[in-house]
Formats: C-alpha cells, structure tokens, sequence
C-alpha cells in the first residue's frame, strides 16, 4: 500500500446498504463470517490504504468510533445515493479531500492494493472502477472529487450503476484475483467462502 506521505489524502466511503433482505432483514454490516462481523473484514483490508473512514448508513453502530453519512432522500436508490451522500460529506471538509474511494461492506477480501492500482487511472480519467474477468464492479470505485456533479447523478439516480460510470468515462481496472471480489449475500455464500478459506 502507499504511504500516507508518497500521496494525496483520499477517504473512502463504505457503502453498508443497511437491512438485508436475504439475511431476513439483519444488519449486513454485523453479518458473522469466519467469527467476526462483515464490517471489520472491510476495515482490516482498507483501513491501511486511506486517511479517513466514513460508512454510509443513518444509524451509528455500537463499539465502532466511525463517521456515519446518510442518505440525501428516502428514494432508496441503491449505491448510487450512497455516492451522492459521500460527495457531499468529502466536498465539506476541511481540507477536502483529492479523491473519495467507494467500496461496499460485503466484499470482505478486497485487495490491499486496492487504492494503489485505481489511482493512476483515476488521477488520468478523473474516475476508474475495479473489474475482473468476469466483469465489472461497479460498487469499488475511486474518483477525484469535483469530478461528479449533483445533476450528473441525478440523471442515473434510477438507473444502472454501472450505466452511470459508464457515462462517467470511468476507466475500468482489471484485477487478476477474482477471489479478492467475493461477495457475501446470502448464507450460502458464508459458508462457501468459509469452506474456501479453511
């Protein structure tokens, strides 16, 4: 990972996305994998690799001393309101931050080169996505703010996140490590990825 003196400050924002329906309406945050919650998996693997940690979500979660970022609205727009609220929140600090990483909590293995490899696209493009060979991610983004306007994501807020990056010109990065992008919905998926990594 870089060092925090080798580059810019850069915040991320991990999107929590709240109540999970296919975990019978449960925290997808506090889900338990591998003996502790979704969301320390993700701290673990980001939190060597940025400056400042916000999640997005409305209510704040006990034992974790973070910042929390609400929703603008109540249109339950997926992750792409999660971005909206996080553009908002980095544009008014002191200093603003250069760049604003994106990742979502159920992607407990994210590489821990993560900033690393999206940066220089990022620095040229103004924003890049991480993708595998089987696609793309639309959820794991970092961007230069400043970058995104408000009627930018308005015009997508019903639409398909990754139509909006699309539009973005979003350079999309290819990780080799498919595995690194595991996500955890179901838990099905908890003892699969448990069963892989025993």
């Amino acid at each position: 990972p870089l060092h925090a003196e080798d580059r810019d400050e850069r915040y991320p924002l991990i999107i929590a996305g709240g109540k999970s329906r296919r975990f019978n309406g449960a925290d997808k945050a506090m889900i338990p994998l591998s003996g502790k919650p979704l969301l320390e998996h993700i701290l673990d693997r980001i939190s060597s690799q940025v400056d400042r940690i916000a999640i997005n979500r409305s209510a704040a979660l006990e034992g974790y001393d973070l910042e929390y970022v609400a929703d603008l609205d109540d249109e339950q727009c997926g992750p792409i309101g999660g971005l909206e609220a996080a553009i908002k929140w980095a544009s008014e600090l002191e200093p603003a931050p250069d760049y604003l990483l994106s990742v979502p909590v159920d992607t407990p293995h994210l590489p821990l080169d993560l900033v690393e490899k999206l940066l220089p696209a990022a620095e040229k493009n103004g924003a890049a996505i991480a993708a595998t060979s089987s696609g793309l991610q639309p959820t794991i983004s970092l961007h230069r703010l400043g970058h995104i306007s408000q009627s930018q994501i308005q015009s997508f807020k019903h639409k398909a996140f990754r139509k909006f990056w699309a539009h973005m010109n979003a350079a999309e990065i290819i990780f080799d490590t498919e595995s690194d992008f595991t996500n955890i919905n179901s838990t099905e998926d908890i003892e699969r990825y448990e069963n892989n990594r025993s």
